[in-house]
């Protein structure tokens, strides 16, 4: 979009840039990816006027395709008109506004590699400059005979009272291989599954996904909804199931503390298209006191894998003994690390990190708040 030559004011602009990196840690350099993308103010989504493009010249409607090309860094970069970030329903004023950037990558080296959905958090300033956002993201290799079919792209945990009243604890069980599922300090959760209908056509008929245990039951309290991005080119569907001890042992279909495995289906008119066994079993542990442990160890396994991430997110700073305050990383460097969050009811979470030498442990609060410093030491190697 073209402005006057003439024009006395700046139009604000905003860029989102991505870091993409393939399985093996080498950045995903000099390589094109399809782009579609979307802005939500405050949870508000924009509408589908905000244009976005590889350059400030070359803006197209977010729900149009867009071909960008990574540079030698496997860096992407996205740039939007912030004049146009005005959505239905928001009525705060844009100075410190909340501002989510989701964007959909495929067409990844010829399907080489997953579609993603990816989110960028950014904040308008006090002087209406958009503040860069940035994301690492790890590709996923897709599996010889997979391309163009439905995969799980997240999944979470929430858990808390009884009847599910009140705030729900909330926590990433993707990948895990512990058990889940409620106890007794925690006798309610939902398990939510986020499947991305890869290569699935909508005009052929519905689509459903259902969970069921190794012998074929469905357990009841299962909620099926569409959670497709008005943007995106590709549906996603989630499935939401409660796990309490009425749906999962008053029910017959699992033996008190008895762990089972359980398996997403998709299925399309009817017919099965795509079947996942996930990595964790489900178990009912609602009438077994905790001894000597933690409340919710049950919910997840230990942690298994670690994220990509840039040193500006983790790269905290701590307040040692002495009074010194103390960063430990640095902010231009990709770090591994992952987080889970402490079950004492503090609402804080422990984080991980590491570099090829060193191993820190912390604890923090929202959005890293009244950071702690649990364990910084050298690696065993």
């Amino acid at each position: 979009m073209g402005y006057p030559l003439n024009a006395i004011t700046l139009v604000p602009a905003a860029k989102a840039e991505l870091y993409l990196v393939q399985p093996y840690g080498t950045p995903f350099a000099n390589q094109n990816v399809t782009l579609r993308g979307g802005v939500y103010l405050e949870d508000n989504y924009c509408g589908e006027d905000v244009r976005m493009g590889p350059d400030s010249n070359s803006l197209v409607p977010g729900n149009t395709d867009g071909t960008y090309t990574t540079d030698g860094e496997g860096k992407l970069t996205v740039h939007m008109d912030a004049t146009q970030f005005n959505a239905d329903g928001y009525t705060g004023p844009l100075t410190n506004a909340a501002l989510d950037y989701w964007f959909e990558l495929r067409d990844l080296n010829g399907n080489q590699y997953y579609p993603v959905l990816v989110n960028v958090q950014g904040s308008m300033s006090a002087d209406r400059i958009l503040r860069t956002g940035s994301a690492v993201v790890v590709l996923e290799e897709v599996p010889d005979g997979e391309e163009n079919k439905p995969y799980l792209t997240a999944q979470t945990l929430s858990y808390g009272a009884e009847d599910g009243s009140g705030e729900l604890q909330v926590r990433n069980v993707l990948d895990s291989t512990g058990k889940v599922g409620p106890n007794s300090t925690y006798k309610y959760a939902e398990l939510t599954s986020y499947f991305t209908l890869w290569g699935v056509d909508n005009d052929k008929g519905g689509v459903t996904v259902s969970m069921t245990g190794e012998n074929g039951y469905a357990p009841e309290g299962q909620l099926v909804k569409d959670d497709t991005f008005p943007f995106a080119s590709i549906p996603i569907l989630t499935n939401t199931t409660v796990l309490t001890k009425a749906t999962m042992t008053d029910s017959g279909w699992l033996e008190p503390e008895t762990a089972e495995s359980l398996r997403a289906s998709v299925y399309q008119n009817g017919e099965l298209v795509k079947q996942v066994t996930m990595p964790f079993q489900v178990i009912d542990l609602t009438e077994v006191e905790p001894v000597n442990v933690d409340a919710t160890a049950v919910m997840v396994g230990p942690v298994t894998d670690l994220n990509a991430l840039p040193g500006s997110y983790i790269n905290l700073e701590y307040t040692l003994p002495g009074g010194q305050k103390v960063k430990f990383w640095e902010d231009g460097r990709v770090y591994l690390g992952n987080q889970l969050e402490k079950q004492d009811g503090s609402c804080r979470c422990y984080g991980l990190t590491a570099d090829e030498n060193w191993l820190l442990v912390c604890e923090y609060g929202d959005n890293g708040s009244d950071p702690e410093l649990v364990v910084y030491k050298r690696r065993e190697k």
